[in-house]
């Protein structure tokens, strides 16, 4: 949306106990969704030597993230997973500032009994996100801020069905610029079995803007030429 954009940059991040990890957790950077905001892709991948297919995702939770809900007049506090417009007071454009569970990482499998998402928004709008809905309903104005995202019920479980996916696009993370989100959620290995542990920091620092890398290197001439007069 703005300056320069790490387009698809990777931050590949094993998991907590990487030296049996055999599912590989990564980030690619998404365009900014707006000011002060970064959004990223978070990724699940075999290792491709131990492990070829991933089973299920158990226990999701983020924390720190920015979320963006409809009015509460259209029960805005429904987590809007792969979409932030539910209902009349939704707008399809929310979507990129919003942070979510995929739609196609939910396509067959099994959920666990009782498997829900809630999430939490604190409502401060940090960034100061235009959240006004489509014309007539201007007055029903969105909420968004940071909160939270949680899978709930009992061992709250994905469980991914034959053929297993060897790559699942899981969520869209959004946070604000140079902050970071925490994710937390254990990982089963399809074919090495075993749980894996990931806990992570979602995020990046921020892209510096063309003019900061000139004063930089005014000061890296300027510095140099000091240098030499005085030798």
């Amino acid at each position: 949306m703005k300056r320069l954009l790490c387009l698809g940059a990777m931050f590949a991040i094993l998991l907590a106990n990487s030296a049996s990890a055999a599912i590989i957790v990564t980030q690619q950077q998404l365009p900014d969704p707006g000011p002060g905001l970064q959004a990223f892709n978070v990724r699940l991948t075999p290792d491709g030597a131990s492990s070829t297919a991933i089973g299920s995702v158990v226990g999701l939770n983020l924390t720190n993230v920015h979320q963006v809900w409809q009015n509460a007049a259209g029960n805005g506090d429904t987590p809007r997973q792969d979409d932030a417009a539910v209902g009349v007071f939704g707008k399809a454009a929310w979507g990129p500032l919003d942070t979510y569970v995929k739609t196609a990482a939910l396509t067959n499998v099994n959920l666990s009994p009782g498997f829900g998402l809630s999430e939490s928004n604190n409502g401060t709008n940090p960034t100061a996100v235009n959240v006004a809905p489509n014309a007539p309903f201007d007055t029903f104005v969105g909420s968004a801020g940071i909160g939270t995202l949680t899978a709930t019920g009992s061992q709250p479980t994905i469980a991914f069905l034959a053929p297993q996916p060897t790559v699942i696009d899981l969520l869209q993370v959004v946070v604000q610029t140079g902050q970071f989100g925490h994710l937390t959620m254990q990982l089963v290995d399809q074919s090495a079995g075993g749980f894996q542990n990931v806990d992570m920091n979602i995020g990046a620092a921020p892209v510096p803007e063309p003019a900061t890398f000139a004063l930089l290197g005014l000061s890296l001439v300027g510095g140099l030429g000091m240098f030499r007069r005085r030798s």
